[in-house]
């Protein structure tokens, strides 16, 4: 956005949590630009291991995540991270951020980068 903002780009395709992250901390860059469209809702990055893991793994893992999400000496950190909390989602969940990149092919944007 910032690029946009300088005049070193013509448009940017900026994620959600970035977005707040840069209304919180350089809300100046945002009053050099202007939203042009907001995409339908998608689902966050998802959080990735490997595909050795066995089931006992995954499950700790999973307890992990929540016990991090639920701790309150760890609410500062989530606070700054803007994280609220952790899903375990199925794969199709995912499918609407390759819809995106079509959309944008379609518009004749065929290279994101």
């Amino acid at each position: 956005m910032e690029a946009v903002s300088e005049d070193k780009a013509d448009v940017a395709a900026i994620d959600c949590v970035t977005f707040s992250l840069l209304c919180r901390h350089k809300p100046e860059v945002l009053r050099r630009v202007r939203v042009l469209e907001w995409t339908a809702s998608a689902p966050g990055l998802p959080l990735v291991t490997a595909t050795a893991r066995d089931e006992r793994e995954l499950v700790a893992l999973r307890a992990a995540l929540r016990d991090a999400i639920a701790d309150p000496a760890l609410a500062t950190a989530r606070e700054t991270l803007l994280l609220t909390g952790v899903s375990v989602l199925a794969d199709d969940a995912y499918g609407e951020i390759g819809q995106f990149e079509e959309r944008a092919a379609a518009l004749g944007y065929a290279e994101l980068v």
